[in-house]
């Protein structure tokens, strides 16, 4: 939930709260960790990543995070280095990987997973297959090595 503060400017408009003329409401939103991402709905902006509730309301916001692709190159190396050794630097591609405070995480979107359980019951299909095989073992790998996988749902 998120605190609510009503704020009023000066005292005539005090007076003219109490006959229900004005009413200023100012929200604060909470700030929010990575981990806090785990299992909602997630809007990825430049450096900012919003978590939103059902109704698209705002319900934290994660800041100071940087895209892989967007990290000084001197800083990116070592990341890519990290990611070409655990074996997933070609499966997963730079668009799931952020750094936060000097940490890598990487973000897995569920918006197709229910696609995914209707399809790997049907017969074909089986690049998509093999793929989607290939994507949640290097997840698995990451998991193993120490970097945090959080699903999600991308917006």
């Amino acid at each position: 939930m998120t605190p609510m503060t009503l704020k009023l400017i000066n005292p005539l408009q005090d007076r003219a709260n109490q006959h229900g003329l004005f009413l200023w409401v100012e929200r604060r939103i909470a700030m929010a960790s990575m981990m806090d991402l785990v299992g909602r709905n997630v809007k990825i902006g430049k450096s900012t990543i919003t978590i939103k509730d059902d109704g698209n309301k705002t319900r934290g916001i994660v800041r100071e995070v940087i895209k892989l692709r967007d990290v000084q190159p001197s800083q990116s190396l070592e990341f890519w280095h990290t990611l070409k050794k655990i074996g997933v630097y070609n499966t997963l591609g730079a668009k799931c990987f952020f750094v936060k405070d000097g940490f890598l995480y990487a973000i897995r979107s569920t918006n197709s997973d229910k696609y995914r359980e209707v399809i790997m019951e049907r017969d074909g299909f089986e690049d998509d297959k093999k793929v989607w095989a290939e994507q949640a073992e290097a997840y698995k790998k990451l998991e193993e090595n120490g970097i945090p996988v959080i699903e999600c749902r991308v917006l």
